[in-house]
């Protein structure tokens, strides 16, 4: 990947700066690119007290960024999120918040984050695109699975990502 945009990073920064006290945050690789994973564990009697560990994954991607790399982005963030839980049972469960950050979103990115993606057993996918020269964060308008969970990982990608995009 080419050398990421100032604003780009800027963004990833203040992100990263931001993050409750809640989340683990560490870095890794994913295809040549710093990948920042930041996982918190909730549990809400409105999902009849199951507990949740919430994934989110932070990855700047060039604007040439395919549909295949996104998918593989999403798929590597759902394995990363079920391999963390442990324990199993109906009463713990994942989600993978795979947020691709870009400096102009090409409309493959935008369409990839509006709609419900596949599962693996006991994680949801949740693929979301930041747009910094739109000022806009893009998420699925509906799940297939893991519903439930909407509104929380909705709430997850407002709270951590619309403020900084207002910072820069």
């Amino acid at each position: 990947m080419p050398a990421l945009q100032a604003e780009v990073v800027a963004y990833l920064d203040r992100v990263r700066a931001s993050l409750p006290d809640a989340y683990t945050v560490e870095e890794r690789r994913f295809e040549g690119s710093v990948l920042t994973l930041a996982r918190r564990t909730d549990t809400r009697l409105a999902w009849a007290g199951a507990r949740l560990t919430t994934t989110l994954a932070l990855l700047a991607l060039a604007p040439d960024a395919d549909r295949s790399q996104l998918d593989r982005y999403l798929d590597a963030v759902v394995r990363e999120a079920g391999s963390v839980v442990t324990g199993g049972g109906l009463q713990r469960g994942s989600a993978a918040v795979a947020v691709a950050v870009f400096e102009a979103a090409p409309a493959a990115a935008l369409s990839w984050a509006r709609v419900a993606h596949g599962h693996r057993f006991a994680v949801a996918g949740y693929p979301v695109v930041v747009d910094l020269t739109a000022g806009t964060v893009v998420q699925p308008e509906r799940m297939r699975v893991g519903g439930l969970f909407r509104r929380h990982l909705h709430r997850v990608a407002d709270e951590t990502l619309s403020p900084a995009l207002g910072a820069g």
